[in-house]
Formats: C-alpha cells, structure tokens, sequence
C-alpha cells in the first residue's frame, strides 16, 4: 500500500474537563498528494482513448479498512531524505509510471486534525509521461486515465470517496478547465 512508509506514534493526553477522559491523537509524518494530469498523456499500457486529451491519472486501489475499491489520486509517504516534491515523483513513478516535467505545488491541508497531525501536499503536473508501474507488492490497484471533466464530476459527486483526493482534485479545477 502507498502509506506503509508511514510511521504512527500514538499519545495518550489528558483532557481536564468535567471527568477525566482519554484522548487519542495519531502523529504522523507528512506526506504528499500529488494530482497528475496531462495534456498529451502517452500510455504504454496500450489505452488510447485519451491520447488526444487532457486526462487525470487516478488509481482505483482495494482498501481493506473500508472494504471497497477507492479512487484516489497517487499519493504516498514522506522519506526522511527527500522532499516532498522528490516524493511527489517517486510515487507518481511507482504508482501510475508517471514521470512528471513539470511539477507545481498547490497547497496543503491537514488530513484529520481532530485525531492527527498529518499533512498533505497537494502538487499538481500539466505535462506526465505515463510508462509502467512499480508496485510495491502489497498493493492492488488499476491505474485509470479519466478525462479531467470526468475526474471532477467524480470527485463532486462522491465517486472519488478518499476525501484527500476529492479535495485535492476540486482545488486543483481553475488549474484544469
């Protein structure tokens, strides 16, 4: 799975309120969103229904919390040793085999903030060649080239139900259309 590299410390802090109560909050590292598009997308994987175009690479991952198919956009962990921009392109490479000319931050967000303090980075990339995937082994996903006006009805009407990708998407819109 893309967020295995993710390492979670968990803190137990005491609330004074009218009884003593335990509060869990889950510390993360931060970790970057990115939101490939591309005007002229190739994809080796033989899909040529898009070529001419402006797509979004979206993953279709199995997530066994929920048990359901997810779209998302790829998304991974931070390494200690790189920046998220360097990660940005690792994952965009290992989960769709996107390599990214261009690369241009968004914003960024907190994913949860009433349970943690994890991060996402949204980037966003007019210009990604697609070639093949590197998977980590623990992973199932397909990946999919969805028109951008697709991509955004999806994430509108809660077909893309991962809410770091749905958001990520809709911020990235006046930068798509």
């Amino acid at each position: 799975m893309a967020l295995t590299s993710l390492c979670s410390r968990f803190d137990a802090d005491r609330l004074d309120a009218y009884d003593e109560v335990d509060r869990l909050r889950v510390d993360r590292p931060q970790w970057p969103q990115r939101y490939p598009i591309g005007n002229s997308a190739r994809d080796q994987r033989g899909d040529s229904t898009h070529r001419s175009g402006r797509v979004v690479s979206l993953a279709l991952h199995v997530r066994s919390t929920v048990a359901d198919w997810c779209y998302e956009v790829p998304a991974g962990g931070l390494s200690p040793d790189l920046a998220p921009e360097e990660v940005a392109q690792r994952e965009l490479l290992e989960e769709v085999g996107g390599t990214a000319a261009d690369l241009r931050y968004i914003e960024q967000f907190y994913t949860s903030n009433g349970i943690s303090n994890e991060v996402a980075y949204v980037y966003l990339s007019a210009s990604v060649e697609l070639g093949e995937t590197h998977l980590e082994p623990t992973e199932l996903m397909e990946i999919r080239l969805v028109p951008v006006d697709e991509a955004l009805r999806m994430a509108r009407e809660g077909e893309v139900t991962d809410g770091p990708s749905a958001l990520a998407l809709l911020w990235c819109e006046p930068l798509l259309t």
